[in-house]
């Protein structure tokens, strides 16, 4: 990591064009910029069990940006983000009942698409997934089609 050196030049979550400047002279253009000091020594925010921000009761991270030890994947991604939404629901509803995230539980470590009829995967378990598996939900629009079905859209 590198520390920022113009933070007085900076508006903090609004969009908006920036350059966020660092002490060892990168410059890097931003939309949105964000100040937290809860990052890990790799650069993530820290988060607590149920993904929220470290000091933080309502901003969650997901993720790449999130400090868990699960693989930077978009299906990881994905399963935090219907966690948060779900403990989201919950926590409006008049149960309030919530569930922490479960770091390296998924059943899938890596599933990587060749073209779009062949493909691989390794389990949490260390075994070759059936190929017909990942080619269903990786190799034929690279998942593109759960993200738009998730937003309730047709994929083009």
């Amino acid at each position: 990591g590198e520390r920022v050196s113009n933070l007085d030049e900076l508006t903090f979550g609004l969009c908006g064009e920036y350059v966020v400047k660092t002490e060892q002279g990168n410059e890097f253009p931003a939309q949105l910029v964000f100040r937290t000091t809860a990052v890990d020594d790799k650069g993530r925010l820290k988060v607590d069990d149920h993904l929220r921000v470290e000091g933080q009761e309502d901003i969650y991270a997901i993720g790449d940006i999130c400090g868990t030890e699960d693989p930077n994947l978009a299906y990881v991604a994905r399963e935090q983000a219907n966690l948060v939404y779900a403990n989201l629901a919950a926590a409006t509803a008049s149960d309030q009942t919530t569930k922490p995230w479960a770091q390296n539980a998924l059943p899938m470590k890596i599933a990587l698409a060749v073209g779009s009829q062949r493909a691989i995967g390794l389990t949490a378990s260390g075994d070759l997934a059936p190929e017909p598996h990942i080619i269903g939900f990786k190799s034929r629009d690279l998942m593109s089609g759960m993200i738009w079905e998730s937003m309730g859209l047709k994929s083009p």
